[in-house]
C-alpha cells in the first residue's frame, strides 16, 4: 500500500474539522455584518439567476503567485528553526510538502474570495473595468447556509468535504509565527512517532497556504472561502449517482479551468446524502433542476447588497440593477432618506481613475 493511500485511510472529515478548530483566524465567519463579492456583469447575472456560487480550484486562480509566496514563507521558516533532520529525506519534505501536488490532488480545494469592503478601488480595477458589481451577502445568513450545506457536499459536488472560512492573514510575522509553530509541532510529533497528530497538523499547514498571501495585496481585506473536497468514500463507489463528479469546467483565457457549483438558495429539502437513499437523490436532483430555482425569492438567500462599480455608475444601470433584482424577489430598500450604503443598490463612490 503506497505512503498516499494510507494517508487517504487515516483522513476523515471529522478529524480535518477538529485539526482547524484552535486556528481562530480560519474558522470565524463573523468577521463584518457583510461580505462582498466583485465580478463583471455576466458572472453577476448568472449567480442571481441561477442562485449559485462558483469556487475555482486552488492552482487556477488569478494570482499564480500565490501558492508560491505561501512555499517561500513556510522554507524561510524552516531555515530559521534549523530542525536537525530525523532522516535523510526529512529536510527535503518538509521543504516542500506545503505546497507538492499530491495534497492538491488528494484533497481538491476550490476557493471564493470576498472582501469585507464594499467599495475597495484596487478590487474595482481588478475586476470592474469596464461592467463592474459587487454582491453583498449577510455574512450570518451566509454562515447559516454553509453549516447547512456541509453535509450534502457530495450531492453539488460528488465528494464529501469540509468548509473553512476566514480573513486572509497579510501581517508577514504573524504569518511566520503562525508556520513556524505548525512546522516545530509536526517535527515534534514526527519525532515522537505520533502520526495521527502529526497528520493533522498538516492539515493545518495545508488550510493555512489558502489564508496568507502577500502583504501587498492588503489593501483588498480578502476573505476567503476554502471547501476541500475529500476522496469519495467507498461505500458509494458501487453506485453510478454517487461515482459521478460534479467538477465543472470553463475557458478561462485559453486554460480550462475546473471548478464547483455550490447553491445559495435553501437546501433544507435536501436530506444528508447516504448509501441508503439513492432513489431520494435521484428525486431531490429532480427537485434542484435550474427551472425550479426560479420560484425561490432572492431574499431567501444570503444576498443583501448590490454595488456598481466605477465605470458603470449611471442611473441608468442602477435603475436597471433596482429592477433586475426586484423581479428575482428581493425587497429592495433605496429610499432616498437611506445613507448610501444602507441602501439595497449603491453605486461606487470611487471617482473614475481606470
Amino acid at each position: 500500500m503506497s505512503e498516499r493511500t494510507k494517508r487517504r485511510k487515516q483522513l476523515s472529515t471529522h478529524e480535518l474539522s477538529r485539526s482547524l478548530r484552535d486556528i481562530g483566524q480560519l474558522s470565524n465567519i463573523k468577521t463584518s455584518p457583510f461580505l462582498y463579492h466583485y465580478t463583471g456583469a455576466q458572472a453577476l447575472e448568472s449567480i442571481i439567476q441561477r442562485k449559485e456560487l462558483w469556487l475555482t480550484h486552488a492552482s487556477y486562480q488569478n494570482d499564480i503567485s500565490e501558492l508560491q509566496y505561501s512555499k517561500s514563507v513556510a522554507t524561510d521558516c524552516l531555515r530559521t528553526l534549523s530542525l536537525p533532520p530525523l532522516n535523510e529525506n526529512d529536510i527535503t519534505h518538509n521543504s516542500v510538502f506545503l505546497n507538492e501536488q499530491q495534497y492538491v490532488d488528494d484533497f481538491k480545494p476550490y476557493l471564493l474570495s470576498l472582501t469585507t469592503d464594499r467599495d475597495c478601488f484596487p478590487l474595482w480595477v481588478n475586476y470592474g473595468k469596464d461592467d463592474g458589481y459587487n454582491i453583498g451577502f449577510d455574512t450570518e445568513k451566509l454562515y447559516t447556509h454553509l453549516r447547512a450545506l456541509k453535509p450534502k457536499l457530495p450531492l453539488f459536488t460528488g465528494y464529501p468535504g469540509v468548509i473553512f472560512s476566514g480573513m486572509v492573514l497579510y501581517n508577514e510575522a504573524h504569518q511566520r509565527e503562525l508556520i513556524s509553530f505548525l512546522l516545530s509541532k509536526r517535527y515534534e510529533y514526527k519525532r515522537n512517532g505520533d502520526d495521527r497528530r502529526m497528520k493533522q497538523i498538516e492539515l493545518k499547514l495545508i488550510i493555512t497556504q489558502y489564508f496568507i498571501k502577500n502583504p501587498v495585496f492588503e489593501a483588498e481585506r480578502e476573505f476567503r472561502i476554502v471547501i476541500l473536497l475529500l476522496e469519495k468514500p467507498k461505500n458509494t463507489a458501487s453506485t453510478p449517482e454517487a461515482s459521478v463528479s460534479h467538477i465543472h469546467y470553463r475557458n478561462h483565457m485559453g486554460a480550462m479551468v475546473p471548478y464547483i457549483k455550490i447553491p445559495l438558495y435553501p437546501t433544507d429539502f435536501v436530506s444528508e446524502v447516504t448509501e441508503d437513499n439513492e432513489e431520494d437523490r435521484k428525486r431531490m436532483m429532480s427537485e434542484i433542476k435550474a427551472h425550479d430555482r426560479d420560484i425561490i425569492c432572492l431574499d431567501d438567500t444570503p444576498i443583501r447588497h448590490l454595488t456598481i462599480g466605477p465605470r458603470n455608475s449611471n442611473d441608468q444601470c442602477e435603475s436597471g440593477a433596482i429592477g433586475y433584482l426586484r423581479a428575482k424577489g428581493s425587497v429592495i430598500k433605496n429610499d432616498i432618506s437611506l445613507s448610501p450604503d444602507k441602501r439595497t443598490v449603491m453605486r461606487s463612490k470611487i471617482p473614475l481613475r481606470f
